[in-house]
């Protein structure tokens, strides 16, 4: 629900399920982006589309299933060669791992946050970890501020506060998506440039586990309770 803008909700669709006939459309993307809660993405979850091929339909219902092949046959108003394809699909790929990546960061390390002020509310009293657990919450928030734009409620607001690097992420792989094969130069540049500022991010992320995290797991050890988890 965090991630709607209020004035143009989206439902969540599921496969139907009801007894007797059943009508599902794919939409030709392979599985979808790790979603959080709070996150401003407005273009969506939807990951990357597959390439035209041979696939294969499996459908469950308890301990029956059943099996068909199929084959997803390319636009023919394309010219792209299968080279160029198969480069379009790789980065188109990497684009969409490298955004999962960074949101499965992000939920990892507000986890750590909301147990660093759970164990804040338990301890009020020492100063120690009050201190500790203040420094470590403001580095989390100001590095959750570098994914993530919490001024955006509405696709409006993207006009008036900068994109943050989540949504830039989500924003290139709808570009490279949208414009299909073969990738462009500026595309493979701005996938650089990305991937650039995401080993910045990620080194962050490593200071604020040796700087903040690991020190109030060293407490938590000391008085023989639960630690803090750490993102992997």
């Amino acid at each position: 629900v965090a991630n709607k803008d209020p004035r143009s909700p989206f439902e969540l669709k599921f496969p139907a399920k009801s007894e007797g006939l059943n009508k599902w459309t794919w939409n030709y993307r392979s599985e979808n982006l790790h979603c959080i809660e709070d996150v401003k993405i407005f273009a969506g979850f939807g990951g990357p589309s597959v390439l035209p091929g041979d696939y294969r339909l499996k459908v469950s219902a308890g301990d029956q299933s059943a099996e068909t092949p199929f084959t997803l046959v390319a636009d023919p108003r394309l010219a792209a060669s299968p080279a160029e394809m198969q480069e379009w699909a790789a980065r188109s790929k990497e684009t969409a791992d490298m955004l999962d990546q960074v949101l499965r960061s992000l939920g990892e390390i507000r986890k750590s946050r909301a147990q660093i002020e759970s164990l804040m509310a338990e301890y009020p009293n020492d100063d120690g970890l009050q201190t500790s657990g203040k420094a470590a919450v403001a580095a989390i928030e100001a590095w959750d501020e570098q994914i993530n734009q919490p001024l955006h409620q509405t696709y409006e607001d993207e006009d008036a506060w900068e994109t943050m690097l989540g949504g830039q992420i989500r924003y290139l792989l709808n570009v490279i998506e949208n414009t299909g094969a073969p990738v462009t130069g500026g595309q493979l540049e701005r996938l650089a440039d990305l991937k650039t500022e995401w080993a910045s991010r990620q080194a962050e992320l490593q200071s604020i586990t040796q700087q903040h995290l690991q020190p109030i797991n060293e407490w938590a050890k000391t008085q023989g309770i639960s630690h803090v988890s750490v993102p992997q």
